[in-house]
């Protein structure tokens, strides 16, 4: 009995990852176009902006590149991890480096484009590195601890030894 429990246990799991990798496309892209029409009604009323870094500064990435801004009773909340809600009703600003040295901004009002003071530059990096998980990243000719206005101990990435 045992024997023909796992025989049928395999052959669902089998099917089903049949049926999976059959359909992966499909299925994906169902998913990706219902999210990506949602986040479009909740959003389709902001302005966007590009903005620059000033000369000498460049913005970071992280491995979670997009910030969504709200405020709270306390200030304001950025990302998941410090609880900022995401919504219409919620959200204040978007942002996200699209190069080096632009970024781009959604908010619900229209903001000028232009560059940006290095403090500015140096607050938009500390969010970023707020809604960081685990890495962040900056160009190989940056200073990190420029970029984000604080001491920053650089971890060299791990070299492949095959």
């Amino acid at each position: 009995m045992g024997q023909k429990n796992l025989k049928c246990a395999k052959q669902v799991w089998a099917e089903l990852l049949d049926g999976i990798m059959n359909n992966t496309d499909l299925y994906f892209v169902n998913a990706v176009r219902q999210a990506y029409n949602a986040a479009v009604r909740q959003f389709l009323d902001m302005h966007m902006s590009l903005v620059c870094a000033p000369p000498g500064y460049a913005f970071v990435y992280g491995d979670s590149p997009v910030i969504y801004v709200n405020t709270t009773s306390l200030g304001y909340a950025v990302g998941l991890r410090e609880g900022a809600m995401w919504g219409r009703d919620h959200t204040k600003q978007i942002v996200w480096p699209a190069s080096r040295t632009t970024m781009i901004v959604l908010n619900w009002g229209p903001l000028p484009p232009g560059v940006l003071t290095p403090n500015k530059c140096v607050q938009l990096n500390q969010l970023q590195l707020r809604t960081t998980e685990r890495y962040l990243g900056c160009h190989p000719d940056d200073d990190p601890s420029t970029l984000l206005g604080m001491p920053i101990t650089v971890k060299e990435p791990r070299t492949s030894t095959a």
